[in-house]
């Protein structure tokens, strides 16, 4: 059974599109971007607000206005995402209008593997992380990032607070 959706325009042509998302950067935040379908048409506040709280203690964002929209929707593959013109959109869904708002860090992230490079996927970096980071304080971001990820050696956490730092140092150079 395939997956039928519809891409914006001004994607089709664009050298990042690959498989349906977005590799602009891809090199910070080791995974795929959601492609930009422009405004939903809602107006209202973008500012991020709490969603859920994971497990482990992950705060999850949308967009104010979407908190209590009708097109507000959790897909198992994708998180959340918007429902609005489906019909146009297909089984791909549109990404959360953020509007122009911008975030205070930039998307880093790091992708973690195991023996016989087994993908593990992407690990948590919370806000708190990259603060803490950035602030100089790296003993508090491998704490935090130690128990966000059930990492259990400090050599590992140390290694990936190093990376993670050399990300956020290569995105400050874009600015």
């Amino acid at each position: 059974m395939g997956s039928i959706s519809a891409l914006p325009n001004k994607c089709l042509s664009c050298e990042f599109l690959f498989e349906g998302e977005c590799l602009r950067a891809e090199e910070l935040a080791e995974d795929y971007l959601r492609l930009d379908y422009g405004s939903c048409g809602i107006e209202g506040n973008t500012e991020p607000k709490v969603i859920k709280v994971s497990k482990t203690g992950i705060e999850i964002f949308v967009p104010n206005k979407c908190i209590d929209c009708e097109f507000l929707i959790y897909n198992s593959t994708l998180r959340y995402v918007c429902s609005k013109d489906q019909e146009i959109w297909g089984d791909g869904f549109r990404e959360l209008d953020w509007g122009d708002w911008q975030p205070k860090f930039p998307n880093v992230g790091l992708r973690k593997f195991g023996r016989d490079d087994l993908d593990l996927g992407n690990v948590a970096i919370t806000n708190k992380v990259i603060q803490h980071i950035l602030d100089g304080h790296k003993t508090k971001a491998l704490k935090v990032y130690k128990d966000l990820n059930n990492i259990s050696t400090i050599k590992e956490a140390r290694e990936d607070i190093e990376q993670i730092e050399i990300k956020l140092k290569k995105a400050q150079n874009k600015v």
